[in-house]
């Protein structure tokens, strides 16, 4: 009777091929650069000089404001480096 390992002879993982990990972590800096930018033009509503803060444009700016706040952390988020499997 025999033991067979099958551990290989390199501890660490093999990389994906080049150009997917290439593609991905190029996907992955355009989601969390497009989310930061939505976060500052959230912001940029409130603080841009001349803003009107009459009623009825105000409350469009708060939803606006929230859609972009929203999808912009949503970006960034999606945006991370997966978990390693080790």
């Amino acid at each position: 009777m025999t033991v067979t390992s099958h551990y290989s002879e390199r501890s660490t993982r093999e990389p994906k091929h080049a150009e997917e990990l290439g593609m991905d972590t190029l996907l992955r800096l355009a989601r969390r650069f497009t989310g930061v930018i939505l976060m500052f033009a959230a912001a940029g509503l409130w603080i841009a000089p001349g803003a009107s803060w009459d009623g009825d444009l105000a409350f469009m700016k708060v939803g606006v404001f929230f859609f972009f706040a929203l999808i912009g952390l949503t970006m960034f988020a999606s945006g991370r480096a997966p978990k390693s499997q080790d």
